[in-house]
């Protein structure tokens, strides 16, 4: 699972995600694993069948759920970018919680912006 590194709209390094590995894998059993750790972490459930993703920023139709109504996705997408460190408006305030529960998050962008 080598290759280019695909980072999320966010900055989430997804070729690091634990559902994108599973996803690449078609590893069930992550897929459940990563399914009641994730509904225990967030207080909602979530389905291993929804523990599928390759990146929300490529083609695929596979995707987390929760990306579809992602903000910082749909807004990158609206701005035709392939993540925020690209955004003229970088950072912004819909980046603030993603950065809280990953700072790794804003390093990354801001890892990309400064090349």
């Amino acid at each position: 699972m080598g290759g280019e590194r695909i980072v999320a709209y966010c900055g989430v390094v997804c070729n690091k995600c634990p559902a994108y590995i599973a996803t690449q894998k078609n590893d069930d059993n992550m897929r459940r694993d990563i399914a009641k750790r994730w509904s225990e972490m967030y207080g909602s459930e979530i389905k291993p069948e929804y523990v599928n993703c390759d990146g929300c920023n490529t083609e695929s139709e596979r995707r987390i759920d929760f990306t579809n109504q992602c903000q910082i996705r749909l807004c990158g997408m609206a701005k035709d970018i392939p993540n925020c460190a690209f955004c003229d408006d970088y950072p912004c305030d819909k980046l603030d919680e993603i950065f809280k529960s990953n700072p790794t998050s804003k390093n990354t962008l801001d890892e990309i912006r400064d090349r």
